[in-house]
């Protein structure tokens, strides 16, 4: 069962990885670009490729990972007369918030001159991100593997959890992920913006601003934020 599932998992999510970035292309390819600031690494170095192909590896291990969590834990709900509003849409956005809490310590801490040059440096090399996947998983192995193990602790602290959310949760944090990394102007809602890959990009280029990874709400509390949009504040 165990080597049966790894495959199944490993064959879905190496797929998954190339036709989530042609679906985001294909689909949303003809929006508006966000102008650069900085500059682009243009070509991937051999180690940039190395470091791509191991955390994809390394991102069906979280995977598998959340799927053992998902069979094993007695607070994952797999029956459908088990679905709530409290452990799909309440579920997610406890998800979220808890997420990008830890996620936002821990990136501010790996800008620490101390560290930022073993590890995060790598990751900004970038500062025009415009391949979506490969741009995204461009990143120190430490910072990746912990980055998503993060998700399967988040998972396994919610008190709650219905595997359809579970899913979701999987496939809606790999597309922001990789949109993240696209420079395609996409936000949403359009007006009072939660989720914006403009929030990201500012990162690239003014990297003691907005630190979140999905959610730019702990910026705001802890003052970090700095909006794209005027009318934003």
């Amino acid at each position: 069962m165990g080597l049966t599932a790894i495959s199944v998992i490993g064959a879905a999510s190496w797929a998954g990885f190339f036709i989530l970035n042609k679906f985001i292309f294909g689909v949303f390819g003809a929006m508006p670009s966000i102008p650069a600031k900085g500059s682009s690494l243009e070509q991937l170095t051999s180690t940039d490729k190395a470091v791509i192909f191991f955390n994809r590896f390394a991102a069906i291990a979280y995977i598998y990972h959340l799927y053992q969590l998902c069979l094993y834990s007695p607070h994952i709900k797999w029956e459908l007369d088990q679905l709530t509003f409290g452990n799909t849409i309440g579920a997610l956005v406890l998800f979220f918030v808890l997420y990008d809490f830890i996620y936002t310590l821990f990136h501010r801490s790996l800008h620490h001159r101390a560290i930022y040059h073993l590890i995060h440096k790598h990751h900004h090399r970038q500062a025009v991100p415009a391949r979506g996947h490969e741009d995204a998983f461009n990143t120190h192995p430490i910072e990746f593997v912990l980055g998503e193990y993060l998700h399967v602790l988040c998972v396994w602290i919610a008190p709650s959890f219905h595997v359809i959310a579970v899913v979701a949760m999987v496939l809606l944090t790999g597309f922001l992920a990789t949109i993240n990394h696209t420079r395609l102007d996409l936000k949403f809602p359009s007006r009072f913006p939660v989720f914006a890959v403009a929030y990201h990009d500012i990162h690239h280029h003014l990297v003691t601003k907005n630190y979140g990874q999905y959610i730019m709400l702990w910026d705001v509390i802890f003052q970090s934020f700095k909006s794209p949009f005027v009318n934003v504040k």
